[in-house]
């Protein structure tokens, strides 16, 4: 008998501790932070919708480099004999600016002996003319040409005009003995030296335009629509204005330039360039160097009717959640006109004064009750640039 109640006993002491451990973990368990039920109602934050006449930004990122750039070639053949200190790495050149000179002493030689053959051909012309002017006294008309030296004044008047061809030509090769830049710039991979023989053909440095720099944006072919260029590649493009954000020298700055071009032809990706040039006037206090990333904002088209809201509402990809004058959710199907990483553009489905969930979370149920809380309002589209990177864009 003792034993039946002691294990009876440890049945109830057992049921005891287990229906407090459930109590205890039902009781403590976590609240989310994010949505509140109060009679039965979600708290959700909500975002006011205003259609306005604006303009959609379009958002994209490229890489600054050169608009001009050309590979310095030495054109004739010889020892390097003069190599200024600005030929190197970096080195600024202007216009016209001797770069390098060699060793011009092989074609200066070469000159004297062409003038020599140009001297030595006008001399074989004047004989061979007073010759023929004998010959057609001699022979009268009824002479043949080969009597009447035809054929030999021919001959003296094209050694001539090749021996005029030649001295031309070693000037020419003596003038090329001495590289200057093409244009004002910036050098790279400079690769002669005094001293070095190079080979006519062999590069000697890369040079670089500073006063003018361009921007190949990539961007989708559907994009296109959103701004104001001609799809026909005979009409030329009006200017866009362009801001450009980038990171130089330890410093956000912000250079505006113009959208001036787009490139011909789509990838494989059904992409297609556009090309943004900023001139030195534009650069402002810090240059915009080649190979700085950038993010840029072109201008779009003027939209009469469209509302901007966080990309955030989206729910499913097309559809946000509205909130009814019975405070109920209401999953409402939206025209998307254009998106970005931040802000989606809207053109129907919804009107001026709507309410719209902040989070477009699909978990929840049409026509639950809920309490709109006002903590964020629309924004229009075309606000300055910010340093925290809101201008940059993933294409979607």
């Amino acid at each position: 008998m003792l034993e039946f109640f002691r294990r009876r006993s440890a049945m109830l002491v057992v049921l005891a501790v287990t229906v407090a451990a459930l109590l205890l973990m039902y009781g403590w368990s976590p609240k989310s932070e994010r949505v509140e039920s109060v009679d039965g109602a979600l708290r959700v934050d909500v975002v006011g919708v205003q259609f306005l006449g604006q303009r959609i930004p379009v958002l994209l990122e490229g890489i600054a480099s050169a608009a001009d750039q050309v590979v310095v070639l030495a054109e004739v053949s010889g020892s390097v004999i003069n190599r200024p200190d600005a030929l190197r790495d970096g080195g600024v050149v202007a216009e016209g600016e001797l770069l390098l000179e060699i060793d011009p002493q092989s074609y200066e030689l070469a000159l004297a002996e062409r003038r020599s053959q140009v001297s030595a051909a006008r001399l074989h012309l004047a004989d061979t003319r007073a010759r023929a002017k004998v010959a057609r006294r001699v022979n009268g008309d009824k002479g043949n040409d080969y009597a009447r030296l035809v054929p030999h004044l021919e001959e003296a008047e094209a050694r001539l005009a090749a021996a005029q061809a030649s001295l031309t030509r070693a000037e020419m090769e003596l003038a090329k003995t001495s590289v200057e830049a093409p244009f004002h710039g910036r050098l790279r991979d400079v690769r002669a030296n005094p001293g070095q023989f190079v080979r006519a053909g062999e590069a000697i440095a890369t040079v670089f335009s500073t006063d003018r720099i361009e921007v190949r944006l990539p961007v989708r072919d559907e994009w296109l629509a959103l701004l104001e260029l001609p799809l026909s590649g005979d009409e030329q493009v009006t200017p866009v204005a362009t801001r450009l954000l980038g990171r130089f020298a330890g410093r956000d700055v912000v250079w505006h330039g113009q959208l001036v071009r787009r490139e011909g032809g789509i990838n494989q990706n059904r992409m297609l360039y556009l090309v943004v040039q900023v001139d030195e006037a534009d650069k402002g206090e810090v240059p915009l160097e080649p190979g700085v990333l950038v993010q840029a904002e072109i201008e779009g088209k003027y939209h009469p009717h469209i509302a901007s809201l966080p990309r955030s509402v989206l729910s499913g990809g097309t559809h946000v959640w509205l909130i009814d004058d019975q405070q109920q959710l209401r999953r409402r199907k939206v025209d998307v006109i254009h998106q970005n990483r931040d802000r989606i553009y809207i053109g129907g489905g919804l009107k001026d004064g709507d309410q719209v969930a902040l989070s477009g979370a699909s978990r929840w149920l049409e026509g639950a009750q809920v309490i709109p809380l006002q903590r964020a309002v629309a924004i229009s589209p075309g606000a300055p640039i910010s340093s925290s990177g809101s201008a940059s864009v993933e294409l979607p």
